[in-house]
C-alpha cells in the first residue's frame, strides 16, 4: 500500500513539474502574413532576445522626448519576472536593472493573459497602418516577443492618441491596451518596496 501511494506521489510530482515548464500562449501567427518593419536598439549588457532561455519574454520598449526604458515580462517555466530597465543617454553609463518583485506572481499571470487579449503576438506594425491624423509628440518604440521559437518585433506610436482619429481600426485599440498595461504593471502595481538588481536577462 505504501508503494502505490509513493507512485502515485512522484507521478503527482512529475505531472506538477511537467505543467509548470508549459505556458499557453495561443495560436501563433504565420510571421509571414504579416506586415512588419524592422527596428534596432541595443541596450548596453543586454542580450538579444533571441538568445533568452526564458520559455516566454514580452520587451516593451518605450521612448519620449526626454527619457526611453525597456520593461521586460518573461516566464522561465516556474514563475513570472518583471523588469524594468532605463538605459542612459551616455553609452559608457551602465543601464539600470529595476526587478520588481513586489507584484505578486498572479498578478503577472493576469497581465499576460491581458496581453493575449488584446493580441500582443499578433498586432500589426504601427507604420503599416492607413491612419488619419498626425500626433507630434508622445511615446513611440517597439515590442519583441519570444514565445519559445517563435519571434517577432513591431513598432507603435501614441496608439491612443491616433485611435481617437481611427476609430475604425481596432487594432490600434488593442496597442493602446497593451501600452496601457506595460505602464500599469510598472507604475500603478508596485507600490511597495523595489529592489534594484544589476543582472542580465
Amino acid at each position: 500500500m505504501k508503494k502505490v501511494g509513493l507512485i502515485f506521489i512522484l507521478f503527482f510530482i512529475t505531472i506538477e513539474g511537467f505543467s509548470q515548464n508549459k505556458i499557453d500562449s495561443g495560436e501563433l501567427p504565420n510571421i509571414d502574413s504579416l506586415c512588419q518593419i524592422g527596428f534596432h536598439y541595443e541596450i548596453k549588457d543586454l542580450k538579444f532576445i533571441q538568445e533568452s532561455k526564458k520559455l516566454l519574454e514580452i520587451r516593451f520598449h518605450s521612448f519620449s522626448m526626454f527619457s526611453r526604458s525597456c520593461t521586460i515580462l518573461s516566464f522561465d517555466g516556474q514563475a513570472w519576472q518583471l523588469i524594468n530597465i532605463i538605459p542612459s543617454y551616455d553609452s559608457t553609463v551602465n543601464p539600470i536593472y529595476d526587478t520588481l518583485k513586489s507584484i505578486p506572481q498572479n498578478i503577472l499571470q493576469q497581465n499576460f493573459d491581458s496581453l493575449k487579449r488584446n493580441r500582443v503576438f499578433a498586432l500589426p506594425d504601427f507604420y503599416c497602418l492607413n491612419l488619419k491624423g498626425i500626433v507630434y509628440d508622445g511615446i513611440w518604440g517597439f515590442i519583441e516577443i519570444k514565445a519559445d521559437a517563435f519571434y517577432r518585433q513591431y513598432n507603435y506610436n501614441n496608439p491612443c492618441s491616433y485611435f481617437e482619429m481611427n476609430k475604425d481600426i481596432p487594432e490600434l485599440k488593442n496597442l493602446c491596451n497593451v501600452v496601457d498595461l506595460f505602464k500599469k504593471m510598472i507604475y500603478g502595481n508596485n507600490s511597495t518596496s523595489k529592489k534594484k538588481n544589476k543582472s542580465k536577462t
